[in-house]
């Protein structure tokens, strides 16, 4: 009994001085937490060198927790695979996110293809310290934590991650979409590209002239995904605010973090749900982020009075027009090539927009801008009076709601007033004019005479235009009796563009389709020019009866009114151009007959006088029958 005693004795000594040694290294374990509505395949991949784990993949249903021990310095990374199946023939495993090639649940040192979100551990490395991080450098595919467990303290040992839903806000361009829906996740967008592997660009891959830290720099999308992930690396270089170390530690990995069932969304998550749950010490979370979430529409927790410990994401509903009450913004950018000077800009748009109540000025991410005016009057007299143009460059503005995140809005669409040419009389009604409106774009209004109706030597409709489009010259419409009729158009206020393709934003010399092969220079007939602008009487008065608007050299702005309005003001001269200047538009654009005007600067329109014979607008007498209404153009 002594002798056993003794012998127990020292295996409590020995334990004791084993856990008093600094140099002795535990292994770690990784719990791995599914809190997504479907099934997860977790992938995990050992670095060249460093021991393997126990397992290499393993299916993790939808609510389960499974361990997996990591011996002393390991390294390497992990993920999660959605949408997997296997082949009812082959029997061949595959997973339309994250898939490792393996053919099979374990990957077998296969890593992740991409799109990805990316676990990357380092342990017990300099200084005896973790390391580890979330990556989207290699895309987004799921919302992923990480939580340190159990350190004994030392390095920045918090909880990182990326617990939004890139997938609901990814662009377009980024999109990996699955058709089909299924129990695994599938259905509508289900991963998020990356830059680089969705162009392949050396400045988005920081690779070959761009591989330091030096000359690749963040682009807009890797900052779409830190503004929504900010302590998840967003591109290769972003070591900053994205590494994080701790000592000895155990790491729950979970994925889905937010009770939120949904990993995919076509427009946006479900109202009233709870977005995002995360766990962790986010006292150094960047505020901009924690602004970000507010504009959209959230409301912020913050729990443990000590600490901010937890944060927790919630729809607001009631709260939705909180965070835009002192002020109403629009969001904007300049179609041009050529880059331009923030403060330049700013000024310009104050001396022009003129606001009653001021107005303040940001630049956002990339090339966008953001605007607050102060009062909704303001917002909506900028927003009435568009197209704008800076420097003869398109200014496309939209107004951002309380529920909008400026940073990925549609930015490529702008009203502009249009002239139909060549309609025949007896197809000028709302209903066609509405027709035709659509076809261009996105069809808002058209200009009615006094009496209400549809009529004149050409129509004016007000149009939301695709400003990454070419513009559309003509349109051959036929009716149900077999007639066809060529239609012509004609733009107000028109900035820069290029005669060769119609293009917005940049005139012919600096088209760069002109340098590629096949293309056929068309000399002094280009099929698209100055004919395309349509004149604008300097008799035009604004929208809400005051004086003229006024241009300057370098900020011109639109003047326009409905020509119901203008039955008291002078009256407005026809177009004497017509709608024959168009030619064929069935060939080649090299063989279209050439323009009025060739020249890409378009002079001031001149001063067409009135026919003599032309009535007067009353401006007394009796109000008997249909008023006379001035001709249009």
């Amino acid at each position: 009994m002594a002798a056993k005693a003794h012998h127990l004795s020292a295996v409590f000594l020995l334990s004791v001085l084993v856990l008093s040694l600094p140099g002795v290294v535990f292994p770690a374990t990784f719990t791995f937490v599914n809190q997504c509505s479907y099934t997860v395949w977790p992938g995990l991949l050992s670095s060249a060198g460093s021991p393997q784990l126990s397992t290499t993949g393993f299916a993790l249903n939808s609510g389960d927790s499974i361990p997996v021990s990591a011996p002393a310095s390991w390294s390497g990374r992990m993920w999660g695979r959605t949408v997997c199946s296997q082949d009812s023939t082959s029997g061949r495993f595959t997973c339309l996110t994250g898939d490792c090639g393996s053919g099979s649940v374990e990957c077998g040192g296969g890593g992740a293809a991409p799109p990805a979100t990316l676990a990357e551990f380092t342990l017990n490395g300099a200084g005896g310290l973790d390391f580890y991080d979330v990556s989207l450098v290699d895309g987004y595919n799921l919302a992923m934590l990480v939580a340190p467990q159990g350190g004994t303290g030392g390095g920045n040992c918090t909880t990182t991650g990326c617990v939004a839903d890139l997938n609901g806000s990814c662009p377009s361009e980024l999109k990996v979409v699955s058709a089909v829906s299924s129990s695994s996740g599938g259905g509508g967008c289900v991963a998020c590209r990356s830059a680089c592997e969705a162009f392949g660009d050396p400045r988005y891959c920081c690779s070959g002239e761009y591989g330091t830290p030096d000359t690749c720099k963040p682009s807009a999308y890797s900052e779409l995904f830190k503004s929504a992930c900010p302590r998840a690396y967003s591109y290769a270089y972003d070591d900053g605010t994205s590494t994080f170390t701790c000592a000895s530690a155990d790491y729950i990995i979970t994925f889905c973090p937010a009770p939120s069932t949904s990993k995919k969304s076509s427009g946006g998550g479900a109202a009233g749900s709870l977005l995002v749950s995360g766990a962790g010490d986010l006292r150094h979370t960047p505020l901009q982020f924690i602004c970000s979430v507010v504009a959209r529409g959230f409301s912020i927790v913050l729990a443990s009075v000590s600490s901010i410990s937890v944060l927790a994401l919630a729809m607001a509903s009631d709260l939705h027009a909180e965070p835009l009450s002192r002020g109403f913004f629009v969001v904007g950018r300049l179609v041009s090539r050529k880059s331009f000077h923030p403060e330049a800009l700013s000024s310009t748009l104050k001396t022009a927009f003129n606001p009653g109540r001021g107005m303040e000025f940001k630049m956002i991410e990339g090339e966008h801008f953001l605007l607050k005016f102060f009062h909704t009057l303001d917002r909506d007299r900028v927003l009435g009076r568009c197209p704008w143009a800076y420097d003869k460059n398109l200014l496309v503005l939209a107004p951002v709601e309380g529920t909008d995140d400026p940073n990925v809005m549609d930015h490529d669409w702008c009203e502009f007033h249009v002239h139909i040419h060549g309609l025949p009389l007896g197809k000028m009604t709302k209903e066609i004019v509405a027709f035709i409106g659509n076809k261009l774009g996105r069809f808002r209004e058209v200009d009615l005479d006094c009496n209400g109706e549809v009529w004149g030597s050409s129509i004016c409709i007000r149009v939301a235009l695709d400003v990454t489009k070419p513009l559309k010259r003509a349109l051959k419409i036929r009716t149900v009796l077999g007639d066809e009729h060529l239609i012509s158009f004609t733009y107000e206020r028109l900035p820069n563009f290029c005669y060769y393709f119609g293009c917005l934003g940049h005139l012919s010399r600096q088209c760069e389709l002109q340098f590629q092969d096949g293309f056929i220079d068309p000399g002094d007939n280009p099929p698209f020019g100055s004919w395309l602008r349509a004149l604008v009487p300097s008799n035009y008065r604004n929208r809400n009866g005051g004086p003229p608007l006024w241009d300057t050299p370098s900020f011109r702005r639109p003047t326009f009114v409905s020509r119901s309005s203008l039955q008291s003001q002078s009256l407005i001269p026809p177009d004497s151009r017509g709608s024959t200047i168009f030619g064929d538009f069935g060939k080649a654009a090299h063989h279209v007959p050439p323009p009025p005007h060739p020249a890409e600067t378009h002079p001031a329109p001149p001063s067409i006088p009135l026919p003599e014979d032309h009535p007067p607008s009353p401006t007394s007498g009796p109000d008997i029958g249909p008023k006379p209404c001035p001709e249009f153009l």
